[in-house]
């Protein structure tokens, strides 16, 4: 027995070939077939996805999601899209790494970027720790960048100052 089967779906796999009408069978995380199976085939859920579009999650490749990660676990902007993975920390700018006295900046400069508001810091400095805050508690897939924005303001502060 399938904990889903998707049932009449139009599939577009990604792999260069023509859409076409099947079936999905998932088992725990994992796609296991693919194709007309039979009528007989059993699952905890059943879909019937006659006249949609089954296809494999959408890599976001430049988002700055890097906040409304941390705040909205269901991001149902972005899954409703089909997206299931975010590239984070975009154009070189993002909530880590920091320190406890470059924090207020980063949050205040990117306010408008990802409404994220200081009271909801809770006091993660490197990369490692960011991540680890939004490991398992959202639903997409986090990628993230090095943002060298952040990386200068460590070595040399926000001015226009040499390393």
């Amino acid at each position: 027995m399938f904990d889903i089967l998707i049932r009449n779906g139009t599939i577009i796999d990604g792999a260069q070939t023509a859409r076409y009408q099947a079936d999905l069978a998932i088992q725990g995380d994992r796609i296991v077939q693919i194709g007309r199976l039979d009528d007989h085939s059993e699952a905890h859920k059943v879909l019937d996805a006659a006249g949609q579009i089954v296809a494999p999650g959408f890599v976001d490749v430049h988002n700055h999601s890097d906040g409304w990660l941390l705040k909205t676990h269901h991001l149902t902007s972005k899954t409703l899209q089909g997206f299931t993975t975010e590239v984070i920390m975009a154009d070189g700018i993002s909530y880590a790494p920091l320190t406890p006295e470059t924090a207020t900046d980063w949050i205040y400069y990117l306010r408008t970027l990802n409404a994220l508001r200081l009271e909801e810091y809770s006091g993660w400095e490197t990369l490692a720790e960011y991540m680890a805050l939004l490991d398992g508690a959202n639903v997409q897939n986090s990628i993230p960048h090095i943002p060298y924005a952040n990386l200068r303001t460590l070595a040399c502060g926000w001015g226009r100052q040499p390393p």
